[in-house]
């Protein structure tokens, strides 16, 4: 409700150190339509953490979540742990040793 859009702005204001403009408030309003404050809020923590003070930024964030259908803090979590396992399981290319065995097999064939 209201309220929760005025904790939203607040949190934001705080954020980027000013008043926001009427565009701003427009803009939260809309990512309020559809999404939890709480991933709002999350959202913003984690611009701030890479210094970007943008709605662009934020926005792509909550985009990303939408599209993954991640609609709670934990769905986030969670879909950011089975990434990472992902990523760690996956076998790693460009190790020290590929180049050395390509640089081998190129100098073999180099005339």
């Amino acid at each position: 409700g209201d309220g929760e859009l005025a904790v939203l702005y607040r949190a934001f204001e705080r954020e980027v150190g000013r008043p926001l403009s009427p565009m701003e408030t427009e803009q939260i309003r809309a990512w309020r339509s559809d999404t939890d404050p709480v991933l709002i809020l999350e959202a913003l923590r984690r611009a701030v953490m890479m210094g970007k003070h943008n709605f662009k930024y934020i926005d792509r964030i909550l985009l990303e979540w939408r599209k993954n259908n991640l609609r709670t803090l934990e769905a986030v979590a969670e879909h950011e742990r089975e990434f990472a396992s992902r990523r760690a399981t996956r076998p790693r290319t460009g190790t020290r040793e590929d180049h050395r065995k390509k640089a081998l097999i190129k100098s073999l064939y180099v005339t």
